[in-house]
């Protein structure tokens, strides 16, 4: 074989390789395993008031600022400890929350906000479906009514990316749809639903990177008002194949708002980012 063909030949071999690579992506915890998580979320919103000046006015006099201005932010670093695997395919786990911060801005004054994550140590277990079972909650301020709320929470949380149940390859795409609320004032809160849209970039050794594309749909009527909805984001997640696990996951959110009740037009502009990684042991 001539030179030239054979480096023909072997060229379309490797793009052939690399064109049917396909990875059946599943998230979950495994055994004698620790992952350190750190998350960080911001959010900057405006909230602008418009009509007729009397109405303007006793917002004013009633101590409403316009337009008023948000600023939050929080960190969480947290520890996921497991334990050797049980013959019944389960394992304990231990959960800790080491590191807890949150700040809060409203038109030039901040707040810092302690948490009763704080310090949290949390013990369970995973059950042979990976799904997390609580059975010992230890902290300071833990109530009833928090324990209540952090066991619901942990035992019935979504996946933060739902896969398909079928392999991906590069440019196979997927979507997810996610229910959030967000609080307005001087209404209820606004129920929306986001879009998101995965799109496998590329697979490079042991990391799968993902592109992120997300918009924002209305999901709720408010009687006797007109309410508008729209937004977009954008981000970027990589996973372990080997750790079978969402290593990082970056995204930039924008939700415009806009509701008209009793000649009051409310709009609002909220500018979130998150930037999570994991630290697998």
């Amino acid at each position: 074989m001539k030179p030239h063909y054979l480096f023909l030949t072997i060229l379309c071999f490797n793009a052939f390789g690399q064109s049917q690579k396909e990875v059946l992506f599943k998230r979950k915890f495994l055994p004698n395993t620790e992952y350190v998580t750190t998350m960080l979320t911001s959010s900057k919103s405006e909230v602008k008031f418009d009509g007729p000046s009397e109405m303007l006015e006793n917002l004013k006099t009633n101590g409403v600022q316009n337009p008023i201005l948000f600023e939050g932010s929080n960190s969480v670093i947290s520890s996921i400890k497991t334990k050797d695997l049980l013959p019944d395919g389960s394992f304990d786990a231990v959960m800790t929350y080491p590191k807890v911060k949150s700040t809060q801005t409203q038109n030039g004054q901040s707040t810092q906000k302690d948490s009763p994550l704080d310090g949290m140590r949390i013990e369970g277990k995973y059950d042979s479906n990976n799904i997390f079972k609580v059975d010992t909650i230890i902290g300071n301020n833990v109530n009833e009514a928090l324990r209540n709320t952090l066991t619901s929470t942990l035992e019935n949380v979504q996946e933060q990316i739902k896969f398909p149940d079928y392999p991906l390859k590069p440019g196979s795409t997927f979507n997810q749809t996610l229910p959030m609320t967000i609080p307005v004032a001087g209404v209820q809160n606004v129920q929306i639903v986001i879009k998101t849209d995965y799109l496998l970039k590329e697979i490079k050794g042991d990391l799968a990177t993902f592109d992120i594309t997300q918009t924002v749909e209305l999901d709720m009527d408010i009687e006797g008002s007109t309410i508008t909805a729209s937004g977009n984001g954008t981000g970027v997640s990589q996973y372990s194949i080997s750790k079978e696990f969402i290593t990082k996951y970056e995204s930039n959110l924008t939700i415009e708002l806009t509701i008209l009740m009793n000649q009051l037009t409310i709009s609002s502009e909220v500018v979130s980012k998150s930037d999570m990684s994991v630290e697998i042991k």
